[in-house]
């Protein structure tokens, strides 16, 4: 296996990090150079500065890290025999995408580390010649970067002076920077300044250093010198790093000052220094004052930065907001989930009842009741009409007589005086007497009270071709409040379906709505780009510069765009898009169109807006933290979440303090449009009448029929006697 990854030599010459890493869009390439026989130990060669040729004896200090990635970088011609212990093996230019997992796997089971040496880095300009990232994740484990140098003063002050570079470089990454400290003889050789091999020396940087705080029982110090045996030096430096990484929890600001300036936040604190407080309450623990998770997250800050108060630290890091999972990307930052919120969405578009008024008489029964009474009233009429001596209609009048409760003539009923024909007679009549009662019942309080039932044509919103959506500003990403930022939102959301059109173009199973939908969003976008001013600074500011977007949004991408924000506050603005009932819908949170739903069907008009839900506008909503060690916000977050405060507090505060919707400001609370004032043509109360005259009819029909059955017997009789007179005369 290990001659399987010797392939190339270990030197060669430095190319750019981006050539390296990505030397083609479609591919990446992983470049591991040097692994050592019993554990991975990577090791890489780059050229950064011309120096005289060097030989060097550190290979003792890489001991305490054997556990780690080894990463070694050296300058060009500088060492010419670089002494390790064990013997490398060479991995070069190898693919690796294709595979699920790394072909070797590391020998121990502990956490993944990294160590990457810089060896006599080029002192007059560090920022540019160091690499920083070599092409390693922030959020992989730990990362130990040293520096191997016979300036220690020097470096000391360029990590120290970093300030704006930094936070890019350092501050928002799990890099942690030491140095050794060499020099180098008379003859070229480096050697470590600690001559002896038992005892290792390494300068840790504490990055929260500020005067006044203790760590690990001691002053805090901007550089913390460790002495430690090779064996034992892992553990130490693993103790040293997290008292230090525990650090950053007083370097936090308040979510109620990040966006304050300096001024502000010192007139708030200067403010809040002259509330008087009673004694017998303590101004950081008072839940029953909390008004969103915002004042939670002070209260945390507060709480811990507390002991350290009186020190005026600088605090720089910030509370993440809360956001939405972005699927469309990899990202190196942790994600911590809040809550899912669903999408969905109203319309009135070809919304239509779904029975028509003849069905009432059907709907107090199910179809087995209707078979049985059917059943039922066919056997009867049968036997009815077999029973007679000629068989005739009589039998069919006197079933259907009473099953309408109309009276039957008794001269029609010829039927033989049997104890089993009155008993049938008598069966029928409480059958039909109890069906009939609870049927008009039943049949005219369901018409007259509950509502008409709806069918939607539809089921997502996507499946309305040349759909028109108005949403608000942020329901894909909070914190939206103009038109370029809701544009971005939009065709950030869909940029995945615009790299994958072709295939979703040739889907039979995806409806052409969406499909629409996408080729739309994608003119859209190359509408934007081509209308998007050059950069150009000295013509114009950063505001002047947003301002033209902002412009150009409104005025040019707006207008043909498929989705157009709305503010809660546009009340009319809502009900006239909406009541047109074509192509339009608005989309929001499931909750919010629950609410508003009572509020559009109150109108004149009797307009029916129904509710669907859109799975594909579904978002997660959380937290994205940055790869900070020993992240004190995530810690809080995590527990959070992971405990149910937060569901239980977003419950509460959704109901406590929900969000003013369109009926707010349109001050509704309640149906202005009832039952009475909506009295017309088109209201349920004429399908009672138009029952009422089906009855009526029904029994007149049947009356008619009776009435024509007996004259047309008496004409029979009539004629039928005549006859027999005649004959007996004769």
């Amino acid at each position: 296996m290990l001659s399987y990854f010797a392939k190339t030599q270990i030197l060669r010459q430095e190319r750019p990090i981006s050539s390296r890493i990505f030397p083609y869009k479609s591919q990446i390439y992983w470049r591991f150079l040097i692994v050592n026989f019993f554990s991975i130990v990577q090791a890489e060669f780059h050229n950064l500065a011309a120096l005289s040729p060097r030989q060097i004896e550190i290979s003792h200090y890489l001991t305490p890290f054997e556990s780690c990635n080894n990463i070694i970088v050296i300058p060009r011609r500088t060492i010419q025999n670089l002494k390790l212990d064990k013997a490398p093996i060479v991995l070069f230019n190898r693919r690796f995408y294709n595979f699920k997992r790394f072909p070797v796997l590391r020998r121990n089971t502990s956490q993944y580390c990294s160590a990457s040496f810089r060896i006599l880095p080029y002192p007059p300009n560090p920022k540019k010649n160091l690499d920083w990232t070599h092409g390693i994740r922030s959020s992989f484990g730990i990362q130990y970067f040293i520096l191997v140098t016979n300036s220690k003063t020097l470096f000391q002050r360029f990590v120290q002076n970093l300030r704006v570079d930094f936070h890019k470089y350092y501050l928002y990454s799990p890099k942690e920077i030491m140095i050794i400290e060499v020099t180098v003889d008379v003859t070229g050789m480096i050697w470590a300044s600690n001559q002896t091999s038992d005892v290792l020396t390494f300068y840790y940087h504490n990055m929260y250093h500020h005067e006044g705080i203790i760590v690990l029982d001691e002053e805090s110090s901007r550089w913390i010198k460790v002495l430690c045996e090779p064996q034992n030096c892992f553990n130490e430096l693993q103790i040293i790093r997290e008292a230090v990484s525990n650090l950053n929890k007083y370097f936090w600001k308040p979510l109620s000052n990040q966006y304050k300036t300096d001024n502000q936040v010192a007139k708030s604190d200067k403010a809040e220094s002259h509330k008087k407080t009673p004694p017998y309450q303590n101004n950081w623990i008072e839940p029953t004052l909390l008004i969103n998770l915002v004042q939670a997250m002070d209260l945390w800050v507060s709480n811990e930065a507390s002991k350290y108060k009186s020190l005026n630290i600088t605090a720089f890091y910030i509370f993440p907001i809360l956001t939405t999972l972005s699927t469309g990307h990899r990202t190196q930052f942790d994600f911590v989930v809040g809550h899912i919120q669903t999408a969905s969405f109203l319309s009135c578009h070809n919304v239509k009842p779904e029975t028509f008024f003849l069905t009432a008489l059907t709907e107090p029964f199910d179809i087995s009741a209707w078979t049985c009474v059917g059943l039922g009233l066919l056997l009867t009429s049968i036997i009815l009409s077999l029973l007679l001596p000629n068989l005739t209609l009589d039998g069919v009048l006197v079933a259907v007589g009473i099953f309408l409760e109309n009276s039957v003539m008794h001269c029609s009923i010829k039927f033989p005086k049997k104890v089993g024909v009155h008993l049938l007679l008598g069966v029928w009549m409480l059958l039909t007497g109890n069906v009939l009662t609870n049927w008009f019942k039943t049949l005219f309080t369901m018409e007259m009270i509950v509502p008409a039932s709806h069918a939607q044509p539809w089921k997502t919103l996507l499946e309305i071709d040349g759909i028109q959506v108005i949403m608000p500003f942020d329901l894909l990403a909070p914190d939206r409040n103009s038109y370029m930022d809701f544009l971005d939102s939009v065709h950030n959301f869909f940029v995945p379906y615009i790299y994958g059109q072709e295939r979703i173009q040739e889907s039979k199973t995806i409806s052409n709505g969406f499909k629409n939908m996408v080729r739309r969003i994608e003119n859209n976008l190359k509408l934007a780009h081509s209308l998007r001013p050059r950069v150009n600074m000295r013509i114009f500011s950063a505001d002047t510069y947003i301002q033209q977007v902002e412009n150009i949004s409104y005025h040019n991408i707006l207008p043909v765009s498929p989705f157009k924000p709305i503010k809660y506050n546009e009340a009319d603005r809502f009900i006239q898009t909406l009541s047109t009932c074509e192509k339009t819908a608005f989309l929001d949170t499931k909750e919010n169109i629950a609410s508003l739903l009572p509020f559009v069907n109150d109108n004149m008009d009797q307009k029916n807006y129904l509710m669907g839900n859109e799975p594909l506008f579904s978002a997660t909503l959380g937290w994205y933290n940055l790869p900070i060690r020993a992240n004190y916000a995530l810690k809080r977050l995590k527990g959070i979440t992971t405990s149910g405060i937060y569901v239980h507090w977003f419950a509460w505060y959704t109901a406590a303090k929900s969000t003013k919707l369109f009926h707010h400001y349109a001050n509704w609370k309640y149906p202005k449009f009832g039952g009475v004032s909506q009295l017309n043509y088109n209201s349920k109360i004429m399908a009672g009448f138009y029952i009422f005259g089906v009855c009526l009819s029904t029994s007149l029909i049947f009356l008619v029929v009776e009435i024509l059955l007996i004259k047309w017997r008496k004409n029979i009789n009539r004629k039928s006697s005549i006859v027999q007179n005649f004959e007996f005369i004769r």
